[in-house]
């Protein structure tokens, strides 16, 4: 059963443990304390990483599957709200890698008018290879009907194979690729691909 993720402390938790699973580069990029700054954004209202966002696919009474998702009004009403709030739960932490955080805001979830963005959607492991995920995208689709969307929209990193075979397999074609630079040796090589929505 597909749901709206409810503002609570045990689904803040399996967020940020799902964020980071499908995220593992956010550590590097956000520093330490992610986790627990992920946690308190979930639970607060009106920023892009809120409950308000969170799609889940229950299995049982357990989730199995869950998928942040917004719209660009929502990402241009609350980019700075995300942003204040994520300096004062990680504060200096966060200023360590300024200016590669100017750098992924500019790209990674960068939308235009009428897009609808999937930011992160993940399975937890002993629900995986159940069509959870397959799922919650159709249903992020129609959340993205209701809001007038136009286009689908998501960055995706390019060794994530299965999961650029699933968007394929829905629809979705490859629109362009970046890389954002950690360091003199790390990079984070993402394909944006995008979907209409009929």
């Amino acid at each position: 059963m597909i749901s709206k993720a409810v503002q609570n402390t045990l689904h803040a938790l399996h967020f940020a443990e799902r964020i980071l699973s499908s995220a593992k580069y956010f550590p590097d990029l956000f520093g330490k304390g992610i986790h627990v700054a992920l946690q308190k954004l979930f639970l607060k209202t009106n920023n892009i990483f809120s409950f308000q966002h969170v799609l889940v696919f229950m299995s049982g009474n357990e989730i199995a599957s869950m998928i942040l998702c917004y719209d660009y009004n929502s990402k241009k009403s609350e980019n700075t709200r995300t942003g204040i709030l994520m300096f004062r739960y990680l504060k200096y932490n966060l200023l360590k890698n300024i200016f590669v955080l100017v750098q992924f805001n500019k790209t990674v979830g960068s939308l235009r008018k009428g897009d609808f963005y999937i930011s992160n959607i993940t399975t937890f492991d002993k629900f995986r290879k159940q069509g959870f995920a397959r799922l919650l995208l159709l249903q992020a689709e129609k959340e993205a009907e209701i809001k007038n969307s136009k286009m689908m929209v998501l960055d995706v990193e390019r060794c994530n194979i299965a999961a650029i075979n699933l968007y394929k397999s829905l629809g979705y074609v490859e629109a362009s690729e970046f890389r954002i630079k950690f360091d003199t040796n790390t990079y984070l090589e993402l394909i944006r691909m995008k979907k209409e929505i009929q």
